[in-house]
């Protein structure tokens, strides 16, 4: 096939518009919305075989979906489209309790599985491991990283270099230290803040890392704190792998609200008027977000106490309640692979 090169180009970029959700072509939003929109085809799949492999009962009524959908000439902004519609996937408001089902879903995979503490200390652990090697990995783009997959990970323990990379093979875990919720972020603002009256406002900042409280620096300068304290009690010092500060962000659910429903007079409407998308997001952020600190198991009491100091330190008083024990004692004594007895570990 003789293309010429500008119309490869054209091709190449319609397709890359569509992998990030786009389209400057207003006929063609509704393939944007297909590969990658709020109900695309790599959601509506890996929602239910995330769900089987993880044990996890989820659902939606996918075949219901696909018969309602349609294609639809949506009035969207003129500065979009010059010719002030596009065509994007619409569903009739009787098809909404199927979103609903999509949302649950998503609500559900983050609270038993994405937000798991243990599926957290695995994904936080490996990214501090390619994070300290990619020294070692060849980049000079970010299409080199397609280069790399799992056997390169697995190769980084076989010569004894990288023990943390062994640990997370044989499922040795981080443990969590300190435990972090909405209503422990709570007593911190009181302590820091208490002038400030819109706490929401300040959790809302901390949890999303722009409070100085939970910034870059302060992570580095509570890990420094940690190693100096390791050193005056005679324990090894802790790598950045060994010690994890991990704050997931709050469970957003914007896509869904740019959903166009139709309704029975044949208006369009977004899923946010008639959906209370904000109001589950919330709940959702006020009852399950948790944020955590790990470590080794030899060090979590340690770990915890000194988060606590760290935090005196920087003139935030801290209940007792607010960072009290959240694991089981006796995952101190269970074994782990990084140290031996002899030098502070087991």
């Amino acid at each position: 096939m003789d293309f010429r090169a500008a119309e490869i180009a054209e091709l190449l970029n319609g397709a890359a518009e569509f992998v990030i959700g786009k389209s400057s072509d207003h006929r063609k939003v509704f393939c944007a919305n297909i590969i990658n929109g709020p109900y695309d085809a790599d959601k509506l799949d890996y929602i239910k075989r995330d769900g089987y492999y993880a044990g996890i009962t989820v659902n939606y009524d996918l075949d219901r979906l696909l018969y309602q959908v349609s294609v639809e000439a949506v009035d969207v902004h003129k500065d979009a489209f010059k010719e002030g519609k596009a065509y994007q996937l619409v569903l009739p408001v009787k098809g909404v309790n199927v979103l609903e089902q999509i949302v649950i879903s998503k609500f559900m995979l983050y609270s038993y599985l994405y937000h798991h503490p243990k599926v957290r200390a695995a994904e936080q652990q490996i990214a501090e491991v390619i994070s300290e090697n990619l020294s070692r990995l060849s980049l000079s783009n970010g299409l080199d990283f397609l280069k790399y997959h799992d056997a390169h990970l697995f190769e980084l323990s076989a010569n004894g270099k990288c023990p943390e990379v062994l640990a997370i093979l044989n499922r040795k875990l981080l443990y969590k230290s300190v435990e972090l919720n909405i209503g422990k972020l709570s007593e911190i603002v009181k302590a820091s803040e208490s002038n400030i009256a819109d706490a929401q406002d300040v959790i809302t900042r901390l949890v999303s890392g722009k409070n100085l409280a939970f910034s870059e620096e302060f992570i580095k300068g509570f890990r420094e704190f940690v190693n100096l304290q390791c050193k005056s009690v005679g324990k090894p010092e802790l790598s950045k792998a060994q010690l994890i500060v991990d704050l997931p962000g709050r469970l957003k659910l914007d896509q869904f609200q740019k959903i166009f429903v139709k309704d029975e007079d044949g208006d369009f409407k977004q899923l946010v008027d008639i959906f209370p998308m904000d109001a589950w997001e919330e709940s959702y952020y006020h009852t399950k977000w948790r944020g955590y600190i790990y470590t080794l198991p030899n060090y979590i009491d340690d770990v915890m106490t000194w988060f606590n100091s760290y935090l005196k330190r920087q003139g935030i008083n801290v209940s007792a309640e607010a960072l009290k024990p959240t694991h089981n004692p006796l995952a101190r004594k269970k074994d782990y692979p990084l140290f031996t007895e002899n030098d502070g570990g087991g």
